[in-house]
This record gives C-alpha cells, sequence and structure tokens, in this order.
C-alpha cells in the first residue's frame, strides 16, 4: 500500500500522500521510527513515504503566508495582552493585526 520514497516532496505531493493516508489507501511502515507512543510522536522514519510528507509539509510555510518577523511578534503579543482576556477581544485583535474582516456576525462584527 505504500508507493517508494517521497522523493524531495513538494507541499501538493506531501498533502497527496497524506490524504491517501487519511483515506486508508496508505500506511506508515511502522518498521523504524515511524510516530507511535514507543518512538514518539515527532518520530519520523526516512523510508516511510507517510513520515516523509508530514517531514515535508512541516518545513514548508502555507501557501501565501510568511513567518512573522520578530518585530510582528512582539506586536501581536502586545496586542493580545492589551485585549486581556475577553476572548471576543483577543479574536477582534488577533483579526485586526492580520487585517482580516469580519465575515458577518451580528451587525458586521464577530
Amino acid at each position: 500500500m505504500n508507493t517508494p520514497e517521497l522523493s524531495t516532496a513538494s507541499a501538493g505531493e506531501a498533502i497527496r500522500v497524506l490524504r491517501a493516508h487519511a483515506e486508508g489507501h496508505m500506511h506508515h511502515l511502522n518498521r523504524g521510527v515511524c510516530p507511535d507512543e514507543v518512538a514518539g510522536h515527532e518520530s519520523r522514519d526516512a523510508d516511510c513515504a507517510v513520515c516523509q510528507a508530514l517531514k515535508a509539509l512541516a518545513a514548508s510555510p502555507a501557501p501565501g503566508r510568511t513567518p512573522l518577523t520578530d518585530e510582528q511578534a512582539a506586536d501581536l503579543m502586545r496586542s493580545l495582552v492589551t485585549a486581556g482576556r475577553n476572548s471576543m477581544s483577543l479574536a477582534k485583535a488577533a483579526n485586526d493585526f492580520f487585517g482580516i474582516a469580519p465575515a458577518g456576525g451580528i451587525g458586521g462584527e464577530l
């Protein structure tokens, strides 16, 4: 059920492999260090296509997204701390920071 090792997997190929795994068409090899309770959930086997797809996807940023700079992360933390513990305020602060417009809701608010 497994395919040969994943060669320099693109994010698209990694998603295809992980989808096949989720649908039951492909499985971890479980002959080395595939993730489990013994090897650990972050463990990856170099010979397992599913492990390599997980590794490739973790290494590639989400499409259209780049990691936050240190300055952006600090700004986000200040926004969230200022918003306090109110979950609606936290959600609004995060949306404002990332420039996400509210999607409907009562009066156009979250």
